[in-house]
């Protein structure tokens, strides 16, 4: 069944429109002066703004981020960009719902590296490797390539820690490990979203346990200490923030960013050994309608001019390093360790979450 999810761009969403006509005879042919891999790129970029459209499925562009994305990308491109939101399990289910139906909508998808690897499992990505902006080997902060065939690609930093309520947490009270939170004094006090419908458990705690920086009976218990189970992110944003609950364990700093330049009563805590660095990430998606659309909004969000825009209507780090950090004061952390998850580990905490081994862990 395919999942119906808001739109929030500034244009209404279209049914799909047909095939884009072949853009080969309107094309500049390469001349003397311009590099074989400069005139194919002039080419995708041509033939993007023929197809004139493209339509993203994102949980990160919502609100006033996905306005100001799809107004930035039009005015330089004009190109329109549609962008349909929900979690990002039901985006992955509803592309592989489109492509086995064969009525392909989705050019491109922005989860994080979690949900990513699980469309490309089933076949439902495609290589983006040949951008211009993954050419510039010294731009990067980090490699936005983040697996081994150039499908999935990282645009942003953020840290996966947990996040408290200050009004319910003083300075010094904050917990130092994740054993600390199985104790009674926690107990009632934790929010996570759902492990039987939402993967950023998982992506937190399955990278950890097979790091073996922490044991499954820890994770057990903390998943057991009457934890408040919400269907989505943006809940756990609101009862944290709203003091109904003390702390949330499983979320990225990109999460939080909208509350916290807002002013919400929240900040980031660092837990000995548990803090991974993950951003959000995307991927173009096999059969989508506009291509040569979705290649360049990629490459553009890669550049610097696209991440300016893009790290900073986010609140977070950049992957390139000439691109100021927005990170809100209040997420920014000093973890004594840091790691970054490997694809393997991304995989397994991908088929995890289709198994519901943590929902069935914790009697979800």
């Amino acid at each position: 069944m395919v999942v119906v999810m808001l739109t929030v761009a500034c244009t209404p969403t279209a049914a799909p429109l047909p095939a884009p006509r072949p853009a080969t005879a309107d094309l500049t042919p390469p001349t003397a002066s311009v590099s074989p891999d400069e005139s194919a790129w002039t080419k995708v970029e041509r033939a993007a703004k023929q197809e004139g459209k493209l339509t993203i499925y994102s949980f990160n562009f919502i609100g006033d981020i996905g306005a100001v994305l799809s107004q930035s990308f039009q005015q330089k491109y004009g190109i329109r960009m549609d962008i349909i939101t929900g979690s990002g399990a039901q985006i992955g289910e509803r592309i592989k719902t489109e492509q086995r139906m064969g009525q392909v909508e989705a050019d491109v998808m922005d989860t994080n590296a979690i949900q990513v690897s699980n469309v490309k499992k089933s076949g439902g990505t495609v290589e983006t490797r040949e951008i211009p902006a993954l050419q510039e080997k010294n731009a990067w902060l980090m490699d936005p390539i983040l697996d081994s065939v150039g499908h999935t690609i990282g645009y942003t930093v953020s840290y996966f820690t947990p996040f408290v309520n200050t009004n319910r947490v003083k300075e010094g009270e904050d917990p130092k490990s994740l054993e600390e939170l199985t104790q009674p004094k926690w107990k009632g006090k934790i929010v996570m979203t759902d492990p039987a419908v939402d993967s950023s458990t998982y992506t937190y705690f399955i990278p950890l346990l097979r790091r073996k920086m922490t044991d499954l009976e820890t994770v057990r218990a903390v998943g057991m200490n009457d934890v408040k189970f919400v269907i989505n992110h943006p809940e756990v944003v609101r009862v944290l923030s709203g003091g109904e609950y003390a702390i949330n364990v499983s979320n990225s700093v990109s999460v939080y960013a909208p509350a916290l330049v807002g002013g919400a009563p929240i900040r980031a805590v660092a837990l000995a050994g548990s803090t991974q660095s993950r951003g959000l990430a995307m991927a173009a998606i096999k059969g989508g309608p506009h291509p040569n659309a979705a290649k360049l909004f990629i490459n553009w969000i890669l550049s610097k001019d696209g991440q300016s825009i893009a790290i900073k209507a986010l609140g977070v780090t950049s992957v390139r390093k000439d691109v100021p950090d927005f990170t809100p004061n209040q997420a920014r952390i000093q973890p004594a360790q840091i790691f970054v998850p490997t694809e393997e580990e991304i995989e397994e905490s991908s088929r995890l979450f289709l198994d519901k081994y943590l929902a069935k862990l914790w009697g979800r």
